[in-house]
């Protein structure tokens, strides 16, 4: 999505020795620009929304600590409550304390 409206919402630029445009998009589309940039954004709330009731049903109030337009990164004490179903290997790869102190 990133690439297709930067691509649409190109103008390039305008050489005034040659009164012509050059990079960009040949037919730019701002509506269309614009409406990709919607639809990222809706991504991202649903994103957000998912990933917190996802996190909520284990006891975790997940917080938003940044968005991107291609990411969300979240904070939250997962660690503990995700290990009632993590296996001990990913444990002992992930943070070495397998067995899961935490498991129940």
């Amino acid at each position: 999505m990133n690439a297709a409206y930067g691509y649409l919402g190109a103008i390039g630029k305008y050489d005034p020795e040659t009164g012509k445009r050059e990079g960009g998009c040949p037919y730019p589309n701002f509506g269309a620009a614009e409406t990709i940039t919607f639809l990222g954004r809706e991504g991202i709330h649903h994103t957000v929304a998912v990933a917190v009731k996802f996190f909520k049903q284990f006891g975790v109030e997940a917080k938003i600590v940044y968005g991107d337009t291609d990411s969300v990164l979240f904070c939250g004490d997962i660690r503990a409550s995700m290990r009632r179903f993590l296996p001990d290997s990913w444990c002992r790869r992930t943070c070495g304390c397998a067995p899961c102190p935490d498991a129940k």
